[in-house]
C-alpha cells in the first residue's frame, strides 16, 4: 500500500514539475519572440 501511496506522489510531483517547465517554456518563448522580432526589423 506504501508503494502505491510513493508511487502516485511521484507522478503527482512529476506532472508539477511539468507544468512548470511548460509555463517556463511558454515565458521564454514570448520574450525570444520580442528578440527576433526587433532583430528582424
Amino acid at each position: 500500500m506504501r508503494a502505491f501511496v510513493h508511487m502516485r506522489e511521484m507522478i503527482a510531483s512529476s506532472n508539477d514539475l511539468a507544468r512548470g517547465v511548460d509555463q517556463f517554456e511558454a515565458k521564454m518563448d514570448a520574450k525570444f519572440r520580442v528578440v527576433f522580432e526587433a532583430i528582424a526589423n
